[in-house]
């Protein structure tokens, strides 16, 4: 026996429930994450770049979105992103290793 849920979608944003938001927005930023970490292989990042997506959507959807607000959000998560940088693990690895042979 298959039972299937369907839960009715709400009409605006600011129409629907806490919960139904937190639905669609928490499986949305997961797969935004996780897409984003096979091309940036750097989770930080990717997650600076999901995060200002989901900006431009919540913001589209309020209708608050215009050419501003979006330059501004797309550069302020590029500028975020950069800051981060990436350890190389083979630099640590050689520093580890120096570092053994200089305690033998």
């Amino acid at each position: 026996m298959n039972v299937i849920y369907f839960a009715k979608p709400p009409q605006t944003l600011t129409s629907g429930t806490f919960i139904q938001l937190l639905l669609f927005f928490i499986p949305l930023f997961l797969f935004l994450i996780f897409l984003l970490n096979i091309i940036f292989r750097f989770f930080i990042r990717s997650f600076i770049f999901s995060l200002g997506i989901i900006l431009i959507l919540i913001f589209k959807s309020l209708e608050m979105l215009n050419i501003l607000t979006g330059a501004l959000i797309i550069i302020a998560s590029i500028f975020i992103a950069i800051s981060f940088k990436k350890t190389r693990t083979a630099q640590t690895s050689k520093i580890q290793s120096l570092k053994l042979k200089k305690q033998q």
